[in-house]
Parts: C-alpha cells; sequence; structure tokens
C-alpha cells in the first residue's frame, strides 16, 4: 500500500505548478518537481501514475480557479463590455503567470497524452471552454445585438477573436502588460460597437 504523506499532494501541485510553468511539460521531469517538493520520485507515483497525470492535475487546479474568476465576474452588474474586459483580463494575467502551463496544454493539447484519464480531462475542458464561449458571445450580443444577425455568425466567433488576442498577447509582446490589455479593452469596444 502506497505511503501518503500529509500536505504532500497541495505541495506537488504548487512545485508542479511552477516547474511546468518555468520550464513547460517537455523539460520538466518528475525530478525537478519531487526535488522542488522535498521528496522523492518515488513518493509522486504514490499520488499520480505518470508526468501526464501530474501536468493534468496541475492544470485541472489552475483551470478551476480561473473557472471561479470568471463566474464571479459573470454575477457583477457591470455592463456587457466590462464583464467581457474583466474575463479577459484574468485570463490574460493567468496566461502570462503560468506561461509554460497553457501554452503545452491549449497548443499542444492533452490529447497528446493517450490516456483514457488524460483525454477524459481534455474532454472535459473543452467543454467548459465552449460554455464560456457561449456566455462570451452572449455578452457581445447583448453589447451589440447585430452581431448575432451578421451573415455567416455562428456561436463561438466572436469569442475566439478575443481569446486568441488574450493567448497570444503574452507571448508576442512580453514585458507589456499595460499595452496588452489596453488593446484587449480597444478591440472589445470595437467588436461591441453599436454601429456596425
Amino acid at each position: 500500500m502506497p505511503k501518503i504523506i500529509p500536505g504532500l499532494q497541495d505541495s506537488l501541485l504548487l512545485h508542479g505548478r511552477r516547474i511546468f510553468s518555468e520550464k513547460g511539460y517537455t523539460h520538466t521531469e518528475l525530478r525537478d518537481v519531487a526535488a522542488s517538493a522535498g521528496t522523492s520520485v518515488g513518493n509522486i507515483y504514490n499520488y499520480y501514475r505518470s508526468k501526464p497525470h501530474l501536468f493534468l492535475a496541475v492544470v485541472e487546479v489552475w483551470h478551476g480557479e480561473l473557472s471561479i474568476q470568471i463566474e464571479e465576474i459573470l454575477a457583477q452588474t457591470w455592463e456587457p463590455e466590462e464583464k467581457l474586459f474583466r474575463i479577459a483580463e484574468v485570463q490574460y494575467l493567468q496566461a502570462n503567470t503560468v506561461h509554460g502551463l497553457w501554452k503545452e496544454f491549449f497548443m499542444e493539447g492533452a490529447k497528446a497524452f493517450k490516456d483514457e484519464v488524460c483525454l477524459s480531462l481534455w474532454g472535459k475542458m473543452e467543454e467548459q471552454v465552449k460554455l464560456l464561449q457561449l456566455k462570451m458571445d452572449e455578452l457581445f450580443f447583448q453589447a451589440n445585438p447585430a452581431l448575432s444577425n451578421m451573415p455567416g455568425e455562428s456561436s463561438g466567433r466572436w469569442s475566439s477573436v478575443l481569446l486568441t488576442s488574450v493567448f497570444h498577447l503574452p507571448m508576442k509582446y512580453p514585458k507589456e502588460d499595460e499595452e496588452n490589455l489596453q488593446f484587449i479593452r480597444n478591440l472589445i469596444a470595437v467588436i461591441a460597437r453599436k454601429s456596425m
């Protein structure tokens, strides 16, 4: 029976998040996480079957935190444009701080991990992203009802334009947070403009 050490799983998630964020998935070794957490690689296997399982557990915690923040924003009484900006801002700041994590997970995708647990988590997260896109598009449509009547419009396109910018900007223009966030605010204003 595996030895369970109190607090170790939380420590592995914390240190795993930091190291995956800094090094990315490919360059992270379980021994790096173990050393940072002050334990052995063998103890990691008491909690996670493999590096992909640890990585996806880290991503799941990170994604859960992000989802809570977004739900709190959606519950506010702000105008739709402000909610869209706040959602984009939270995602931008998360993408910027866990750069290696989001790049590996969203660019490479958990589909690369040919494992039932990994594929299940990937599917669950894809569904959550689709729901978020629907909520964001709904906010765009509230801001500018004409958007929903444009030829060729399908659900998810407006939010995809915004989310692509949010995740691309920290990579393309690192250390320009103020300018990047202002660009995102301006992009929302242009898309939501009532005169379209």
